[in-house]
């Protein structure tokens, strides 16, 4: 009987001492979420639990559980980021973006979702899929290598083209690359590196479209070297305050 009792409480202890010291899992009631952000003109880089690392472009956040649950691996975007998932066949790597989903099992690639911009997804290894999380407009593709899917803000539409991956991972090595934006969106990208505020005085130049390349260069000689470009005057405030007026695009 004492033998007994005793194997008894062995097996009670080791139930409730697991209990206590197993990892907690992430369900819909207990979860956790974590926010990293970078702000305006720095950059940074964020290792996840499962082995993955995110290097976060400026003015970008990502919002993922403290603990990963069996199905998936989920992150939130808002912004710019490059991901190296950790392969895992069995446990797929999903991040949501302004309306679009991107799934992976293991591989790197270049996620862009700043608002009121076309969110861009741009593969540098392996295979990904992206899809639209509008049901009533379903729309999917799989991507490979140096092939990137462009979800148009104005007609909610997706379109898969051929690129040259490096271009888009410019940021990452502190070059600035516009291929063919408006040139309002060429301010918002410089206020994020350079952590300033341009204020634009009319919209004479807003949509003339830009490709251009900068690498470690000054924000006054981007500026400048934008002048050649399209027709615009600018001009520096205490350092951090830039205002300019358009005068329309180059011939």
């Amino acid at each position: 009987m004492a033998a007994s009792v005793l194997i008894l409480m062995s097996l009670i202890s080791a139930f409730f001492f697991h209990q206590l010291n197993k990892k907690p899992e992430a369900s819909a009631d207990n979860i956790k979420w974590i926010t990293k952000a970078t702000p305006n003109g720095q950059r940074s880089v964020v290792r996840l639990k499962d082995g993955s690392v995110v290097t976060l472009n400026a003015g970008s956040s990502i919002t993922y559980p403290e603990f990963f649950d069996k199905a998936k691996r989920q992150i939130k975007l808002k912004g710019e980021a490059f991901f190296e998932v950790s392969k895992n066949a069995a446990w797929p790597f999903v991040v949501e973006s302004q309306g679009v989903l991107t799934t992976v099992l293991g591989t790197s690639f270049n996620i862009k979702a700043f608002d009121n911009q076309n969110t861009q997804v741009t593969v540098a290894t392996g295979k990904v899929k992206v899809a639209s999380t509008d049901i009533d407009v379903p729309q999917e593709a799989i991507l490979r290598p140096n092939q990137q899917a462009n979800f148009r803000l104005e007609d909610e539409l997706m379109e898969v083209k051929e690129v040259d991956i490096d271009n888009y991972l410019a940021w990452k090595t502190n070059e600035l690359y516009f291929d063919m934006i408006p040139f309002s969106e060429v301010l918002e990208v410089l206020e994020k590196k350079y952590n300033v505020h341009i204020a634009m005085t009319n919209d004479l130049s807003s949509k003339c479209l830009v490709r251009a390349r900068y690498k470690n260069e000054s924000l006054e000689t981007v500026l400048k070297g934008l002048q050649l470009l399209v027709h615009f005057n600018f001009k520096i405030h205490d350092g951090n305050k830039i205002t300019v007026e358009g005068m329309g695009c180059e011939d």
